[in-house]
């Protein structure tokens, strides 16, 4: 009992924000009409708010969590789906006294994120490797996909195609490298674009030959001038004329070169000199991919993959994404400045208003920054602080495997994750045509708290039925004879605590509700101080 008035006193005793080391055992509220203390541990295991529209889940719930996180001096990375939640978060950050640290990219900011870029020049061993790029991108590619196409992959067909796919980036990020051409989302379309079918090569190799083929007979008339042997005018075709032919074709090379961006990063593979055994094998590899393996490929299987490739890169080519996202990188949208810094990103690109290049735009900054955080040594911080990654309509922005694998792992990294979407079947339609459930499950196990506002969808109250669990209650059985004499037998059943009818009936906010919103909180192991394992909780919308 002592603990907990003493863990309340501080609660209530610290209402500015501290950038001080952040104890995983404090607490970061109270959980309103409980006596549960919620603490930056508990925060570190993730939560889930999850309701129907309407119910109260953005204006209650979330917005108690966003401003405890605030007046605790969290970090935070915030996506931003509705077009005023970014107005929103100023305001929450500027009454919790963060102004000064907020980063509000958004259109017309002039902030720049070239994750590329960044990527390539962060610190780390891992810097610019190119499986890590790679898979950064196929996880952009896989988000977008899922929202263009209402729902994920996971065929033999498409792990087909994603391997091509996955490859083909590969080759291309290898290509930049090798040659120290500058990695930008620019260069890697130009290469695709202007690559060399097998008649482009047949046409180049044909070129090069006869290149050579005058160089080496003007050499030799330059041997022959030396050793003073006569030139037969009959079967020696004249220097003047050779070096004429000469200068045309390797000015049709130089023409091309110019016109061809592949062809031009190619020549520098060619001159490339004193290579170590690793940068052999990379040239050997890009031989084989570029020279022979995918010219090879039929023409419909070719084009397909192409035009995924060109899905996925097209879009830099204008708008938000050449303006923000392929230029420099500002020093305040580095995502380690979170937690170093205590710097709020509020990335306000909502979905709602630039549709796929807002997805692209909020996506690309969740994946640098879960990658940031998971590289994250919170045991070579003198302070570590807690940073929370708030996402809204979270089914926008999922990326089925990496962020089941990265809440497993987020409580090492101190990082406090919040989603909030209507229900659980918004999540199962990012996961694929193959074991949707399954993985939906999969992910939302990893989730440690959960919020249960006003839904009308059945499956997510049976969920969160199940998850709640059953006890026996008593029953009485009545039987009446014929005389009218009435026996009663009791009994105890096993029923559900909660039935999934009675999250129809909580309490969603507004006038009529004298602006209180109900929710069924859960958390396995959690002390309720009920003798349940869930609470109904009540907030003030």
């Amino acid at each position: 009992m002592l603990k907990l008035l003493r863990m309340v006193k501080d609660f209530f005793g610290n209402k500015g924000p501290s950038a001080s080391l952040h104890s995983l055992d404090d607490p970061l509220y109270l959980i309103p009409g409980t006596k549960g203390v919620f603490t930056h541990g508990n925060a570190v295991e993730a939560t889930l708010i999850a309701g129907a529209p309407g119910s109260g889940k953005t204006s209650a719930a979330a917005k108690m969590i966003s401003n405890a996180m605030l007046q605790k001096g969290y970090g935070l990375c915030v996506l931003c789906a509705k077009p005023d939640e970014g107005k929103t978060w100023v305001e929450y950050a500027k009454n919790a006294g963060r102004s000064e640290d907020v980063v509000w990219f958004k259109k017309g900011s002039n902030l720049e994120f070239n994750f590329l870029q960044y990527e390539l020049n962060r610190t780390g061993e891992g810097a610019g490797d190119t499986g890590n790029i790679t898979n950064y991108l196929m996880m952009l590619y896989e988000l977008t996909s899922n929202f263009q196409a209402g729902n994920g992959g996971g065929g033999n067909d498409d792990r087909f195609w994603d391997q091509s796919l996955r490859r083909m980036i590969s080759r291309t990020i290898a290509l930049l490298k090798f040659t120290n051409v500058e990695l930008t989302m620019e260069n890697l379309r130009r290469v695709v674009a202007d690559c060399f079918s097998l008649d482009d090569w047949e046409r180049y190799d044909d070129l090069l030959n006869v290149i050579k083929e005058l160089t080496d007979e003007l050499v030799e008339i330059g041997k022959k001038a030396d050793e003073n042997h006569p030139v037969n005018m009959d079967e020696e075709r004249p220097k003047e004329k050779l070096e004429k032919e000469l200068a045309k074709y390797e000015e049709r090379l130089s023409k091309w070169t110019k016109s061809n961006f592949f062809l031009s990063v190619w020549r520098k593979v060619l001159v490339r000199e004193n290579l170590n055994e690793d940068e052999q094998f990379e040239q050997y590899l890009l031989d084989e991919y570029w020279l022979r393996s995918f010219p090879k490929l039929s023409d419909k299987t070719k084009a397909i993959i192409v035009e995924s490739y060109n899905n996925l890169v097209e879009g830099f080519t204008s708008g938000i994404l050449r303006q923000m996202f392929s230029k420099g990188v500002s020093e305040d949208l580095k995502p380690e400045n979170t937690y170093l810094k205590g710097k709020i990103v509020i990335v306000d690109f909502p979905v709602k208003e630039f549709g796929v290049s807002g997805l692209y735009a909020s996506a690309i900054y969740k994946i640098m920054f879960q990658a940031a955080m998971e590289r994250r040594n919170t045991d070579r911080e003198k302070e570590p602080r807690v940073v929370g990654l708030h996402i809204d309509e979270y089914q926008n922005f999922i990326s089925p495997q990496h962020d089941s694998l990265f809440m497993a792992t987020s409580r090492s990294s101190m990082v406090a994750c919040v989603f909030i979407t209507q229900n659980i079947h918004n999540i199962m339609m990012c996961m694929g045509r193959e074991n949707a459930e399954a993985r939906a499950k999969s992910l939302l196990a990893n989730i440690g708290m959960k919020y249960f506002c006003s839904n009308n969808d059945f499956e997510t109250n049976q969920y969160a039925s199940n998850l709640i669990g059953e006890d026996f209650f008593e029953a009485r059985d009545h039987t009446y004879s014929g005389d009218g004499f009435k026996s009663e037998v009791s009994k105890m059943e096993l029923r559900p605590r909660l039935r999934p009818d009675q999250f129809t009936n909580l309490k969603t906010g507004r006038k009529r509700n004298k602006f209180k919103v109900e929710a069924i909180a859960f958390k396995a192991g959690f002390d309720w101080q009920n003798e349940q394992n869930y609470a109904v909780v009540e907030f003030d919308q």
